[in-house]
């Protein structure tokens, strides 16, 4: 009897404390979002150490200062305690925040779980356009922006592409009783158990009609790009941030689509790293099965026209089926747009595109030239100033529009690409592609207090890489390595003040 009192007691307590739990803060989430990203502000928070350095110490208290202006008519005691912890604002920061975009993007919004009620209602502050009232069973707030919603569970902030009016608070009203009693879609329950610092789902149905049907011009009638969906999930690490993005599109027809097009790129090697000098600013490559992508392309209209009245002098179609095996491409500046390219072909491919260049010469009276530079090596001219050398090896065809590098044709360069240190993700990867941010920034001459330079500034290398469809890696790669990202950002932010 003494057993089965306490397993009594336990199952009693369980069961009361079952029936009178609240629904989750996360119901209110539009079902039909097409872009939902969580935020871990705690663990951003912890991360940033804001409160272990003089740039962070002195970041918090022009934040400190801000607070105490915006709440001047609060309680003294109750903003320093807002300040000491965030907590203090009803808001439980512990829990993830989540911001959602609803479709074609004409709604937006913010969901926090509420810890306590009454101590939001503090902030009812009619002269900073703040002041609660009790509407239905919630507390609302009604701007020329914004709608506040809440109740003792959730905290919802929306938004709209059109002035706020009264749908727009009956849309609120709706997500807050009604939402939250609709089955919750699988994507969104994966999203919520996400442990990242930083997770979202995304599908293309944010992107207005009239944009979609733009981008998917000329695809297959039952190929419906709003299917297309991803969850992506980002970590800020010291030195980098690592981000993977996973492909979740279960409509049958675009699953069918990715499935083909995963047989035509499959692993390749990084033979020719070492053929690009350590200087190119951008670098992509993958293996590829020339001949089946020229097949699958054909099945697009559009791009079939392309490919047959392309103005380029060469038969693209057979340019294309000719490619069997590594391709590769490197930009070396987006000052001259200069190039090269490094590809595995056929044993017919040279001889082929010197009888169609040397025909194109022939007809074009004088505007254009073929000479050979050297054993295996080409330059065509053409007015006013294209200049393109070409070669061939070994079944390697090489292209380039970059005199320094062609007058390295076929030889090493002793600093390249392979001594980079995201070279280690090409080899096996069906596709790889890589940038030097700061070159990038370099050629492109932007000030220094450009807002894509500033964001742009910290990083050393962005780095892309893929082994199957469904699967794609980033990684953002700072020049600091001791220190992860947000750190550096309070560095930044706190000397510009």
């Amino acid at each position: 009897m003494k057993r089965i009192i306490p397993v009594f007691l336990i199952v009693l307590i369980t069961l009361l404390a079952s029936c009178g739990q609240k629904y989750s803060y996360t119901d209110i989430i539009p079902k039909d979002a097409s872009m939902v990203i969580s935020v871990d502000f705690e663990q951003l928070y912890l991360k940033s150490n804001i409160d272990k350095t003089e740039n962070g110490k002195k970041l918090k208290a022009q934040l400190d200062h801000i607070l105490k202006d915006f709440f001047s008519n609060l309680n003294e005691e109750d903003v320093n305690a807002l300040i000491q912890n965030p907590n203090q604002s009803g808001l439980d920061f512990t829990e993830k925040g989540y911001i959602f975009v609803g479709r074609e993007s004409k709604t937006y919004g913010l969901v926090f779980k509420v810890s306590d009620k009454k101590k939001i209602l503090k902030f009812d502050l009619p002269e900073n356009n703040i002041s609660f009232k009790k509407e239905q069973d919630f507390y609302t707030c009604v701007s020329d922006n914004f709608i506040i919603v809440f109740d003792n569970t959730a905290f919802l902030v929306l938004s709209s592409n059109y002035p706020v009016d009264e749908s727009l608070l009956q849309y609120a009203f709706s997500l807050m009783e009604e939402n939250k009693e609709k089955e919750t879609p699988i994507e969104m329950k994966s999203l919520f158990e996400k442990e990242n610092d930083l997770s979202a789902y995304i599908d293309m149905n944010f992107i207005p009609n009239g944009a979609l049907a733009s981008a998917r011009m000329g695809l297959s009638g039952d190929l419906l790009l709003k299917d297309l969906k991803f969850i992506t999930s980002a970590n800020i690490e010291k030195g980098k941030i690592d981000l993977i993005l996973d492909n979740i599109t279960d409509n049958p027809s675009l699953v069918d689509l990715f499935e083909k097009y995963s047989k035509v790129f499959s692993p390749m090697s990084d033979k020719f790293l070492d053929m690009f000098p350590s200087s190119t600013l951008m670098y992509g490559g993958t293996h590829l099965n020339g001949s089946a992508l020229h097949q699958l392309l054909q099945e697009n209209p559009a791009i079939s026209y392309a490919l047959t009245n392309s103005d380029f002098p060469l038969d693209m179609n057979r340019v294309l089926s000719s490619i069997q095996g590594d391709l590769t491409v490197g930009i070396h500046s987006i000052n001259n747009k200069s190039f090269s390219l490094y590809a595995e072909v056929t044993d017919s491919f040279m001889e082929e595109s010197l009888n169609e260049l040397q025909t194109f010469v022939a007809s074009a009276h004088g505007m254009a030239a073929v000479q050979k530079v050297k054993e295996n090596l080409y330059l065509f001219q053409a007015y006013p100033d294209m200049r393109i050398w070409f070669g061939s090896y070994r079944n390697v065809f090489f292209m380039t529009n970059n005199s320094y590098c062609a007058s390295n044709f076929g030889e090493p360069y002793k600093a390249s690409l392979k001594q980079k240190q995201w070279a280690k993700n090409v080899h096996g990867n069906a596709i790889s592609a890589a940038f030097d941010v700061g070159k990038l920034l370099k050629d492109a001459d932007v000030s220094p207090f450009n807002e894509t330079a500033m964001a742009l500034y910290p990083f050393e290398y962005i780095n892309f890489y893929a082994k199957e469809w469904n699967q794609f890696r980033f990684e953002l790669v700072t020049k600091d390595k001791e220190r992860n990202i947000l750190e550096q950002a309070i560095d930044l932010i706190s000397n510009l003040y």
